[in-house]
């Protein structure tokens, strides 16, 4: 039973807290302490039960298929159209590879996206594929409008973009966008890196045709939670590319397999996989069932009140729009991001940097655990810092 100060009691499962204010989250999300223990215990309980033995291979299989349909349902999809990976990076390949897009394809992004997306993008503009960028800007309507006008300047088959700023927290509607798109023929890949844990999701709702994401981040799962969501009618679309036992093939052999689940996400898992850390991902969804109230909505109050106090001091502006998530980014007048950065660590607040053409700052994730200390503290070393100037 949590106690009157119910934050500050699920505050004690995050040890990061103790000596730093740990405000990066969108990097890679601590675990739960609870989590964190019963996925430890897994782990022992696999190995001491050898891992290789027909009962517990079995067994763990099956709870990694629990597991899947927990996420489903959070997502807001069938467990059919999830595919579960390492991280988003390799379902981002899966989609971007597998596509097999022809020498003449056009694909639109932007210029804020993670280099999860952009080193597969240059690899493909490398092999002659046109790769358009668009602003991110503030994300919303005008980032749907020009995207729009951009698919209308030329043939276009793929969007392919983070529904969320990994730099900013800026977001847009995905429904409109999927939308305007499907209108001109025009697939949509959405990297989900950032939402889940910030915000809501209703993937089948969306209409979007691929979606990766991962739990690593602000949801709390172990790190080597990654996965996709491949629309029911987008699925097929996507060949295989890296493959191998369990896959999903019936047995023939040397070169007569054929694919038996062409619509299926678990398609593409194949080999020797880390089942305990996808079993406690679905325990991360418990996990945060239980907490005192929506940590999403925790989350976007608490960044709120740091965007407006940060707001408030000399020298610093702010580059978010109104939090949707916990992302708050700043820069400094007249100091490079990495000099801000530097001097924020030194005094114990730990941020990301960030640094493009348009934008040299510091992002902070502020997740449900953190409180409104954190959040005075980061305040005092950015104004310490917009001071030396």
């Amino acid at each position: 039973m949590l106690t009157l100060d119910h934050w500050a009691v699920v505050r004690r499962d995050f040890p990061c807290t103790d000596a730093r204010v740990f405000l990066n989250t969108g990097t890679l999300g601590p675990v739960a302490t609870p989590v964190m223990e019963r996925y430890l215990a897994a782990m022992r309980q696999w190995n001491a039960g050898g891992p290789g033995s027909p009962d517990g291979y079995i067994g763990w299989r099956n709870r990694v298929e629990t597991a899947r349909a927990t996420l489903a349902t959070e997502f807001g999809c069938g467990p059919e159209s999830l595919s579960l990976f390492g991280n988003v990076t390799d379902a981002i390949n899966v989609v971007l590879v597998g596509l097999r897009l022809p020498s003449d394809a056009r694909i639109i992004t932007t210029d804020e996206e993670h280099g999860a997306l952009v080193g597969p993008l240059t690899q493909l503009a490398q092999r002659g594929i046109t790769v358009d960028v668009v602003p991110f800007g503030q994300g919303g309507p005008e980032l749907v409008a020009r995207l729009a006008a951009a698919m209308d300047q030329a043939p276009t088959t793929l969007l392919a973009l983070s529904h969320m700023s990994c730099e900013t927290g800026a977001v847009f509607d995905a429904r409109a966008l999927t939308d305007a798109a499907h209108r001109r023929g025009v697939l949509v890949m959405l990297d989900g890196a950032q939402t889940p844990g910030q915000m809501p999701l209703a993937l089948d709702a969306w209409g979007m045709d691929f979606y990766p994401f991962n739990g690593h981040k602000w949801m709390g799962a172990p790190a080597g939670s990654g996965g996709l969501y491949l629309a029911p009618d987008a699925a097929a679309r996507i060949a295989l590319t890296y493959t191998g036992d369990g896959a999903g093939w019936s047995s023939g052999y040397p070169a007569a397999w054929t694919e038996t689940r062409p619509t299926d996400g678990r398609r593409f898992e194949y080999g020797t996989r880390n089942w305990p850390a996808w079993v406690a991902w679905g325990d991360v969804v418990a996990y945060r069932a239980g907490l005192p109230s929506d940590p999403c909505a925790r989350q976007r109050e608490l960044a709120g009140l740091l965007r407006g106090t940060l707001a408030a001091v000399p020298g610093v502006t702010v580059r978010s729009p109104e939090p949707l998530g916990g992302i708050v980014t700043v820069s400094v007048d007249g100091l490079a991001g990495d000099r801000v950065y530097q001097q924020l660590l030194a005094a114990g607040v730990v941020g990301r940097r960030v640094l493009r053409p348009h934008l040299d700052g510091v992002r902070f994730s502020v997740a449900y655990f953190n409180n409104e200390d954190d959040l005075a503290r980061a305040r005092a070393a950015i104004a310490q810092v917009a001071a030396s100037r």
